[in-house]
């Protein structure tokens, strides 16, 4: 295990690019072998020794810390430990430090001799001296800065001759009055060396020297910090150099080296210098060997703001390093630089390691990054991305904090202070009052949510990595920390809302929000946190608890101004108002749209009912598509025209919505209806032809027909509906003239309609009409309706020619008699009646003529009456005339007519009768319905 706790103590040659060297071509710092001189920052002070120095000797005094001694031990906005390395050659950069992302700096920093005392003639003495020490101490004692001075060791006999003899005392004594001297906040050991045989008593040594030091420094200046600083497996095991367990309790904190891994984790490759997880050295596993021994509060996990690079023999992941040749240190700003000049520059993410790398091709000559390889070049490196991923594992393991080696080593570039800014300052605060409490499964909603940037860094709306609000709902709260520690489950939704323009520190906007849920019940949380897009998410956020409620699909309906009657084929336009009752949105396209279904049904019960049935009960099905999606609450008028089925036997029409390829709702609004069977129809008004015809003249004649069925007349297609002209020897229409044996009509001239005829309608039909020339005197000249190849209607009026056998004939309009009653119901309209025989109707005497009006289960007039057994008429109302009535002359009755109690009359129908003696044997029915 001594070996293993050296464990990045590897044989390879390193260097490190100088921070602040840009100029290429620029003699590279001196090389130290890995493992020479201790661990990780012995390593690195090794490679700086040739760096020109530019200090200059302190002329300032350093302010005094504001009270003493230090009554809190950091005062400044961050919620953990950010302790930062500012090594004696990065001092001159200290003025592009951000002093408010820090708590504690370190100045590294005075070496120890082995009798105790400090070496005088080291570069560390020249930057304890310098006057841009002075000034980092000033400035972080402004922001409220921790500075605690480094006090160092790399070889183990010196280390040995520390800590296990008198020196010890004197080392503590002289660390003591260094801190006095410069107003300091606490001493920071950096001892670094390993088990070693020749010293068996250094582990032991090492934890009495750091209890004597904690406690005599603690009680100088109370409030100060003591810590020490360890290799990241040190925690693994209890025989190396370190002995975690018994230093817990002597020290205020752990700050754990987790860089320079590779070298333990893959000998003579190139590797991630700090991998997350991965390999035998990674940070997960340390923070997790070091929490079995120290309390969180005080371990400080370290990172890099540096990587290395090799020469390498190809460009795979993990390639093996060129013959001859060793890592090479590359800080962050070195990095960058490297990016500028890079040949065929690839850049790369290990997902392993969680943290980036790239390869290029430096050539043997002229390479513009002065590198001069003749080699690929394999880069592993620390990225704002990657660090932000430790941070998050301090967060989730609350340790004390972080730490970077070393201040400066990111140049002037923000990426790094961005990333420390997000997740230990109070860098965002949110107001979700706004945010709606109760939700349905993909439900959308829009509310508002307030952010605040309480950092100090300004976020950017745009650029390749904007700060956005991420919005998610969520089974349990805890942030992104919590969503990587489910293993990427919690969060069922994640969206991300950007900012409308840049937010400075201390602003607040108010973002307008839409979200829609997910389809499932299991959130409890509508989170919110902010995060850098591609880098890291913040260390703050907010949650709403919610309920998501389970879909729920519920319509009502307003079916009043549905028609109650209709007659088979017809057509009738209606409003229907729908109302979303749920909790879903109804989409109104898309691949399952919501539509309305109206269907004619022989009984009421919806989509159950029809597959109840067999799919029997629906004798139509029509869809009705809406205009827009429709969410809950809200309603539409669907503007309907919905046709009857051609076959009788509905008795309801039913409104019922449907998700089309998916599901029938389960509510229904159904109305009853009166289907009646089909009726042709006709009226005459015969008023206009001429009663006095020569044989062989030709007069115009002008009839006007009314539709008084339920059917509309078509005027083309196979089988028109047409008005027939024909004089005969008697009137009877159709089946007085099959009953002559077709001799009863003397011709036969057929008119076509202009256009179809709906119910109700009139048209006037002129044409032009000659009489017979031979034969004998037609006695009457018939109109009758006709469709063509099917049928004759049932109705037909006939006028008296002059010089003809007594007729008494009538003709009727009917058109203002309604169409749809109810039970009992009274109407009272006008009748117009026409004499169009030859004989002189009376209105008195013991047989007056007069109008009957009845409802009828059949057209046909008296000969239905009388063919179904009297049985036919409903009911049965004389109307009387108010005076005699000539022939050719016409009076306008107005009737009151009363429906019949019950039945289901088809027609009304009128036709006129000489009391006591006979029925007109022309009769003139309109369609009716008695509403249900």
């Amino acid at each position: 295990m001594a070996v293993l706790l050296a464990l990045i103590f590897s044989a390879s040659v390193a260097t490190l690019s100088n921070p602040s060297a840009t100029a290429r071509g620029a003699v590279p710092p001196a090389v130290a072998q890995e493992g020479q001189g201790g661990g990780p920052h012995a390593r690195d002070e090794a490679r700086h020794q040739a760096d020109p120095l530019t200090l200059v000797p302190a002329r300032t005094a350093i302010r005094p810390r504001v009270a003493a001694p230090l009554a809190v031990p950091y005062t400044g906005k961050l919620q953990r430990e950010v302790f930062g390395f500012a090594p004696y050659w990065s001092l001159p950069q200290n003025a592009n430090w951000n002093y408010g992302l820090l708590s504690t700096i370190a100045y590294f920093g005075l070496d120890v001799n082995g009798d105790g005392s400090f070496a005088t003639a080291t570069r560390g003495w020249s930057g304890w001296n310098s006057q841009d020490l002075v000034d980092v101490i000033n400035r972080a004692h402004a922001a409220g800065d921790r500075v605690v001075v480094v006090i160092k060791a790399f070889d183990e006999a010196t280390i040995n001759s520390i800590v296990t003899t008198g020196a010890s005392q004197t080392a503590i004594t002289n660390t003591i009055n260094a801190i006095a001297s410069k107003n300091l906040d606490g001493v920071n050991v950096d001892f670094e060396g390993s088990s070693n045989s020749s010293y068996p008593n250094i582990q032991s040594g090492l934890t009495s020297f750091m209890g004597q030091l904690s406690a005599q420094v603690h009680q100088r200046f109370p409030g100060s910090m003591v810590s020490i600083d360890t290799y990241s497996g040190a925690a693994s095991w209890d025989g190396g150099f370190f002995n975690i367990g018994a230093l817990a309790p002597a020290v205020d904190a752990f700050f754990v080296m987790a860089y320079d891994m590779s070298f333990g984790n893959m000998s003579g490759q190139a590797g991630p210098n700090a991998p997350l997880t991965g390999w035998t050295y990674n940070d997960t596993t340390s923070v997790t060997q070091y929490l079995t021994k120290a309390p969180a509060s005080k371990v400080i996990l370290g990172v890099p703001y540096y990587g290395y690079k090799w020469s390498t023999t190809g460009t795979q992941p993990y390639a093996r390093a060129a013959s001859g040749t060793g890592a090479s240190a590359d800080t962050y700003a070195g990095v960058l630089d490297d990016f500028t000049c890079a040949l065929q520059l690839t850049r790369s993410w290990d997902d392993m390691a969680s943290s980036p790398w790239a390869s290029w091709w430096s050539p043997a000559a002229n390479d513009p990054c002065a590198g001069n390889r003749n080699s690929w070049r394999e880069l592993y490196y620390d990225d704002a991305t990657s660090l932000g991923k430790k941070y998050d594992l301090v967060n989730a393991s609350n340790l004390r904090g972080t730490g970077m080696w070393a201040l400066g080593y990111d140049g002037t570039s923000q990426d790094l202070w961005g990333v420390l800014s997000a997740k230990f300052t109070a860098a965002a605060q949110y107001d979700v009052s706004g945010v709606p409490r109760n939700w349905a499964v993909n439900q959308t909603q829009t509310f508002t949510i307030r952010v605040t940037n309480a950092g100090n860094q300004t976020w950017p709306a745009g650029g390749d990595n904007p700060v956005r609000l991420g919005l998610h709902f969520a089974t349990t709260g805890g942030g992104w920390p919590a969503q990587v520690k489910s293993g990427f489950r919690l969060w069922v939704t994640d969206q991300r809302v950007p900012l409308p323009a840049d937010l400075g520190p201390g602003q607040s906007v108010d973002l307008s929000i839409t979200a829609t849920a997910p389809a499932t019940t299991a959130p409890t949380v509508i989170e919110v946190q902010m995060v850098r897009e591609g880098q890291f998410w913040f260390n703050q956020w907010a949650s709403q608890p919610v309920t998501v409620a389970p879909p729920t699909w519920i319509a009502s309906y307003d079916m009043s101004q549905a028609p109650r009657t209709w007659a088979v084929n017809q057509s009738q336009t209606f409003p229907v108002t729908v109302t979303n009752a749920g909790n879903q949105t109804w989409p109104a396209g898309g691949a399952t749209p919501v539509r309305l279904g109206l269907h004619f049904a022989t009984t009421a019960g919806g989509w159950p009912q029809q597959a109840a049935s067999y799919l029997t009960a629906w004798r139509s099905d029509q869809r009705v598509s809406l205009p827009n999606d429709l969410v809950p609450g809200q309603s539409v008028s669907l503007t309907v025209t919905a046709t009857a089925p051609s076959t009788t036997g509905a008795t309801v029409l039913e409104a019922e919505t449907v998700k089309e390829q998916s599901f029938w709702f389960s509510q229904w609004a159904p109305v009853s209806i009166r289907l009646s069977p089909e009726s042709w129809l006709a009226g005459y008004d015969m008023s206009a032809v001429p009663k006095t015809w020569q044989p062989g003249q030709t007069q115009s004649v002008t009839v006007k027909v009314t539709n008084t069925g339920n059917q509309p007349w078509p005027s083309g297609g196979s089988t028109p509906a047409r008005l027939s002209l024909h004089f005969a020897t008697s009137s009877g229409g159709w089946p007085k003239q099959v009953a002559s044996y077709f001799t009863a009509w003397q011709t036969d001239q057929r008119i076509a309609l202009p256009a179809d005829l709906p119910p109700g309608q009139s048209v006037s039909l002129s044409a032009t009409v000659t009489a017979p020339s031979t034969g004998s005197a037609p006695a009457v000249l018939e109109a009758e309706m006709v469709k063509e190849q099917q049928f004759w209607f049932g109705e037909w009026t006939a006028v008296s020619l002059n010089n003809a056998a007594p007729l008494s004939l009538a003709g009727y309009d009917l058109a203002a008699a309604p169409r749809v009653w109810s039970a009992n119901q009274q109407a009272t309209f006008d009748v117009t009646v026409t004499n169009t025989g030859n004989q002189v109707w009376t209105a008195g005497g013991p047989n007056p003529v007069r109008l009957g009006l009845h409802f009828s289960t059949a057209a046909g007039g008296w000969p239905a009456q009388t063919a179904s057994y009297l049985h036919a008429w409903l009911t049965d109302q004389r109307v009387s005339l108010p005076q005699d009535l000539a022939p050719g002359q016409s009076v306008t009755l107005h009737v009151t007519v009363t429906a019949p109690a019950a039945g289901n009359p088809i027609v009304l129908e009128g036709e006129m009768v000489k009391e006591q003696q006979f029925w007109f044997s022309d009769w003139a029915p309109v369609a009716v319905a008695i509403s249900p």
